[in-house]
């Protein structure tokens, strides 16, 4: 349901900037237009999943030990610099 509101959000904020496609210098790149990117915004709402699920998921003694703890936030900042990735090369 996150992901349908989310593909939702994009199609209204795109008909309300309507900002057209950066032209790459191989011609037309997609169609309609470009900003917000959809996949960037995917990648985002993907990330603000993935801290909710590291968060709260796993045993109380895996969110209690030192290598759970830094098992989760290598799993976030693995997910928050693809998502970076993904928006910067959009």
């Amino acid at each position: 349901m996150g992901q349908i509101g989310n593909e939702f959000l994009n199609l209204v904020l795109k008909r309300i900037w309507r900002s057209e496609r950066p032209y790459k210098g191989l011609g037309e790149v997609g169609h309609g237009y470009g900003m917000p990117s959809s996949h960037s915004q995917a990648a985002g709402f993907t990330f603000a999943w993935a801290i909710g699920y590291a968060l709260t998921s796993g045993t109380r003694y895996d969110r209690e030990t030192s290598i759970g703890k830094v098992r989760r936030w290598v799993y976030i900042a693995g997910c928050g610099l693809w998502s970076i990735l993904v928006a910067y090369s959009r």
